[in-house]
């Protein structure tokens, strides 16, 4: 049963070796007008190390982390365990706050809960595709794009007020947040870290009651282009951009969120959290998956560009193949996708024209950044049944990533992310959010970031930084999932433990 501590509820969730995993929920309404009982709540994963006994315990430190442009905390889940353990090797103790931004709440993710408690898949595709209720209650579906209203006011400010609500409740000395608070973010999630430092919040700046920042293939840097000779001007143009698309969110003109027409990113969400459940459950089983699930325009049009020549579902495949299929860089190769192994047997490569486009100057540098230079693959025969293998000479987990999808939410995609945050958070980088105006704070706080294929274009341009670390070969989404040892973690080990205590005058 959750514990409460009067707004705070707190349930454990699993474990993973001496890795306790909970979620945290803070009731903290907002006041926007039109969204359901659940926007009305905080929630973030709590990745600390099990102490044995029931006692709490003081963090020496805490990292908080912001997912990226639709991500949820559960992307974050190999990366933060990953932490916390080699911490705990060096007698640290260390917490990792994976933050979930209020839209994800918006997300029904009982049929996956009553998936995960009985160990089979198929009871969340009868209660999302076959109508079948749990517990009373069938699937409602998605939010209609004319009851996403709220969201349309859902940008940066709240977003950093949220998360400072977070952190001044759970640990409410500000001085005590230099003292150990980190803060940090993947690809989007370092633009807000980035913001949050700069921001005026009533205790004060923001980059006052951090003792670090890490962005995780997300720039954190005030300038990340190196454009400080047209700052002006950008800050200007930016300005004008921001309330013209903003006011075309909020008369319909654009979608509010992702979860909109046929093309919704929650469909996405659990056809990708099934077959993860399926993966984990019964990875060496034939599929059944896709036939179960209705013919859409969203799911055809992905699988008749993964699988060119009919579709997956003339295929035979295991559960842990189509997962693979889903989410392996060797199938599908965008910035959603892990090096996590390959198909079984001898398979076929596909899409040669697509990847070649990797080679054009320039262009092509961006192409391989937010897909591939790498050739892909699909199974050669149809008929054939084919399997996954995780091998050992891939960047990541494949057993860590379908933990992070198949744990039970709707929480390693936010499918509701309101579409404008990522605008402005873009656009406040140059100027146009007034409350972000301490763009000193890089000189006070220590920052890092490890940066992978997706910044390489931009990095490349304006040249190396001190503070920055190369992941080479890494995926987007390897950043996150990688195996121990890796860079990544072991460079944030290094950084958060020299910096603590990070002693500063402000």
């Amino acid at each position: 049963m959750p514990q409460s501590f009067s707004q705070r509820t707190e349930e454990f969730r699993y474990r993973v070796g001496d890795v306790d995993v909970s979620s945290v929920t803070w009731r903290h309404p907002c006041g926007a007008r039109g969204a359901p009982a659940e926007y009305d709540a905080l929630t973030y994963l709590r990745y600390h190390r099990h102490e044995g006994d029931s006692r709490p315990v003081t963090p020496d430190l805490v990292l908080s982390l912001q997912p990226g442009n639709t991500g949820g905390p559960s992307s974050f889940d190999p990366v933060a365990r990953n932490i916390v353990a080699a911490l705990g090797h060096r007698g640290l103790r260390c917490e990792v706050w994976a933050m979930a931004r209020r839209s994800q709440r918006l997300a029904d993710a009982t049929g996956m809960r009553a998936a995960l408690a009985r160990g089979d898949h198929r009871v969340a595709v009868d209660y999302y595709y076959r109508g079948r209720s749990l517990d009373g209650r069938t699937f409602p579906g998605w939010l209609p794009a004319r009851r996403q209203g709220f969201l349309t006011r859902y940008g940066v400010e709240q977003a950093v007020s949220d998360w400072h609500f977070v952190h001044a409740r759970e640990i409410p000395d500000p001085a005590d947040r230099a003292r150990r608070l980190f803060l940090g973010g993947h690809s989007l999630g370092g633009p807000l870290a980035n913001l949050y430092c700069q921001w005026d919040f009533p205790t004060g700046p923001g980059y006052r009651e951090v003792a670090g920042v890490i962005g995780l293939d997300g720039p954190i840097a005030v300038d990340p282009l190196d454009l400080a000779g047209h700052a002006r001007p950008a800050a200007e143009a930016a300005r004008r951009v921001l309330p013209a698309a903003a006011a075309a969110m909020r008369t319909g003109l654009l979608p509010a969120s992702n979860n909109w027409g046929a093309l919704r990113l929650g469909d996405i969400a659990v056809l990708t959290g099934i077959a993860a459940l399926a993966a984990r459950f019964e990875p060496e089983a034939e599929s059944t998956l896709l036939p179960e699930v209705p013919r859409t325009l969203l799911v055809d049009g992905l699988f008749r560009l993964l699988y060119p020549r009919g579709g997956p579902r003339r295929w035979r495949l295991t559960n842990a193949a189509l997962f693979g299929t889903l989410f392996g860089r060797v199938a599908q190769a965008t910035t959603l996708s892990n090096d996590m192994g390959g198909y079984t047997g001898p398979p076929r490569g596909k899409r040669a024209a697509l990847t070649g486009l990797a080679r054009i100057p320039l262009a092509g540098e961006l192409f391989a950044a937010t897909l591939s230079e790498r050739p892909l693959a699909m199974p050669a025969d149809p008929g054939v049944l084919t399997g996954w293998v995780d091998g050992g000479e891939s960047i990541s987990s494949f057993d860590d990533t379908v933990l992070a999808w198949g744990n039970g939410e709707f929480s390693y995609i936010n499918g509701y992310e309101s579409r404008l945050l990522p605008v402005e958070a873009v656009l406040g980088m140059f100027g146009a959010l007034p409350a972000a105006r301490h763009r000193e704070w890089m000189d006070s706080v220590p920052a890092l970031t490890v940066a992978s294929g997706l910044w390489t274009p931009i990095r490349r341009r304006r040249g190396p930084r001190p503070q920055e670390i190369e992941a080479p070969g890494y995926s987007h989404q390897d950043v996150l999932s990688a195996r121990q040892p890796d860079v990544v973690v072991e460079s944030v080990a290094d950084f958060l433990a020299a910096h603590l205590p990070a002693r500063r005058t402000a």
